[in-house]
């Protein structure tokens, strides 16, 4: 029933923890199973631009999804990584109508995960950001 979303970047954030939650068994192994291949062209290999934050999307999304769900400390990682994500397209591409859309989704998100049963850490760190990202860059410095 997960459906990855199309013409979409990065459309495996949105999806993979879907699929996961899904799972009665998951197993680790040493063994070598997988390969990836970077190809020339690739999203890899490519200039960053506002597609790009469908990361950032997918990682608010999982959010939710983690928030819903009531698992508060996998919703906190997924909010933590969207704010990076929104960090990096902030530093290359500037405040554009997606990064403020991101930004107030985020916003939104914390506001709802701070009450819950969350790290201090986590807490001071998005909750700069949530204030003002600004300053939070440069704290970060």
């Amino acid at each position: 029933n997960v459906r990855f979303p199309l013409n979409t970047l990065h459309e495996d954030e949105f999806a993979v923890h879907q699929i996961i939650s899904q799972c009665s068994k998951i197993a680790v192994s040493k063994k070598p199973l997988y390969f990836y291949l970077q190809r020339e062209g690739s999203i890899m290999h490519t200039q960053f631009k506002t597609e790009n934050l469908n990361a950032a999307e997918g990682m608010l999304d999982r959010c939710q999804f983690f928030f819903n769900k009531k698992e508060y400390t996998l919703a906190e990682k997924a909010l933590s990584m969207a704010m990076y994500s929104i960090i990096k397209g902030y530093g290359i591409l500037g405040e554009n109508d997606k990064i403020k859309e991101l930004y107030k989704q985020f916003r939104l998100m914390y506001r709802k995960l701070v009450f819950k049963n969350t790290s201090m850490k986590f807490k001071y760190k998005c909750g700069i950001f949530a204030l003002n990202k600004q300053i939070f860059i440069k704290l970060k410095k």
